[in-house]
């Protein structure tokens, strides 16, 4: 009972609350991934109060470099929300609604869902790979250029190898195999050599091998590039991706 007695005694001395024209400004004691103090805003409305974050969770995620725009992580983001019971509102805000007698338990969802949506998507890297194809392709779709995903071809050897991405032949470009790495790693340039060597010797028609690299994560070291050239893959850095539009899209 003390310890509970000393945890809400520092959330108490650590929140602070002031007016803005109507609206309560409270800012808390928990911390964002910059360290900086989470601030909710509370307004009565119909009866009711509204508590929302005036769409700073999802703005600060647009200044990092993730918006949440892609399907899968439209689908991540509804599933954190829908657990919380918070809803998305105007301007991105994240929002919940309750009587007087519900406001701390939604002040508190409000905060675990602003919490877990910054953890999910910059500290799970589970997902990271996931997301960068998804903006590979989204890219591919904003400058029309026809592609398939996920495919996959059999090799030499009788096993499967996956391609991320798939751009048909043209009467200018041979058919084009992409795979896609967030981060490009000794392991991820092997991977691609082998499953080029697997499928070239058995493909019918001749295609180009390319590697979509994230090269805001990391630069290609000269001997990856030098084993990538050797096999005849081509690497990609996506923060040139406009050079390349037209090699795609022909």
């Amino acid at each position: 009972n003390e310890l509970i007695i000393e945890y809400l005694s520092c959330l108490r001395e650590n929140s602070f609350a002031r007016d803005i024209d109507g609206v309560c400004e409270i800012s808390t004691p928990f911390l964002d991934h910059h360290n900086d103090h989470l601030s909710i805003y509370v307004k009565k409305a119909n009866g009711k109060f509204l508590l929302t974050d005036d769409g700073h969770t999802l703005a600060d995620l647009a200044m990092s470099g993730v918006e949440i725009k892609t399907e899968k992580r439209r689908e991540l983001l509804n599933g954190i929300l829908i657990g919380f019971g918070v809803r998305l509102g105007k301007d991105d805000a994240l929002e919940v609604e309750g009587a007087p007698h519900e406001v701390a338990q939604k002040k508190h969802n409000l905060l675990q869902a602003m919490l877990g949506i910054g953890d999910m998507f910059l500290t799970a890297r589970d997902y990271v790979t996931t997301f960068f194809i998804e903006d590979v392709k989204l890219w591919l779709k904003e400058k029309e250029i026809r592609f398939s995903d996920n495919i996959k071809i059999t090799g030499r050897s009788t096993l499967d190898y996956r391609i991320d991405i798939l751009i048909p032949a043209s009467k200018q470009e041979p058919e084009r195999l992409i795979h896609v790495a967030n981060v490009v790693k000794r392991a991820e340039v092997q991977s691609s050599l082998l499953t080029v060597s697997e499928i070239r010797p058995v493909r019918e028609t001749s295609f180009k091998a390319i590697l979509v690299f994230n090269d805001e994560e990391g630069k290609l070291s000269p001997d990856l590039e030098t084993a990538l050239r050797t096999y005849e893959i081509s690497p990609f850095p996506w923060s040139k991706r406009d050079e390349y539009v037209d090699v795609l899209k022909n």
